[in-house]
């Protein structure tokens, strides 16, 4: 199957999941990856603001919060992303792409873990996004600066697919975390 037809056949899984099992996996996906994100290396989390029926990556971040990791959210300046810190109960604007983030006011943060939201992946943390680009352009800039970056997919288990087809430009994933497993790249 092409990325493609992957997608359009994962995102109906997706969206026919009842939303308070959604829910409640996005709390168990939190729990699960609680530890990994938490000691990752230092510095802001960025996460993501679920679109449609993606897993919600709040949970986790509210607990980030509570150990005292700062908070970025994902603001799309096309054809690029940047992370602005979010300081929960600040007014979100639209941030692109049907999400919501910071407005312009917020500071720039460049992550040191980064919870990337997928329609599909597979066992060795290749991951099908929406197919823009975004995620792949973005952890490719901030691995060449050196400084460290732990990838962490969040995903529900149902997006596990065998193989995605991967090509030179995608990124894999450090880790990808669903509400029953921990997949961790080869």
């Amino acid at each position: 199957m092409t990325k493609a037809d992957l997608r359009k056949s994962v995102l109906a899984k997706r969206d026919a999941a009842s939303p308070v099992w959604r829910a409640e996996a996005s709390i168990a996906i939190a729990h699960r990856a609680l530890a990994e994100a938490a000691n990752g290396p230092g510095g802001p989390v960025a996460g993501y603001w679920p679109y449609r029926s993606e897993a919600d990556p709040r949970p986790l971040m509210a607990m980030l919060r509570r150990c005292g990791r700062p908070l970025a959210l994902p603001v799309i300046v096309h054809p690029n992303i940047i992370f602005r810190r979010w300081i929960e109960g600040v007014e979100l604007v639209d941030a692109g792409f049907g999400t919501l983030g910071p407005d312009t006011t917020a500071d720039a943060q460049r992550p040191a873990v980064l919870l990337a939201p997928l329609a599909a992946f597979d066992a060795s943390c290749q991951r099908i996004g929406w197919g823009q680009g975004h995620y792949d352009r973005v952890i490719k800039a901030l691995l060449a600066d050196g400084e460290p970056l732990l990838t962490v997919g969040i995903a529900f288990g149902f997006q596990q697919v065998e193989t995605v087809p991967a090509e030179p430009h995608d990124r894999p994933l450090d880790l990808i975390v669903t509400e029953h497993a921990l997949f961790r790249r080869p």
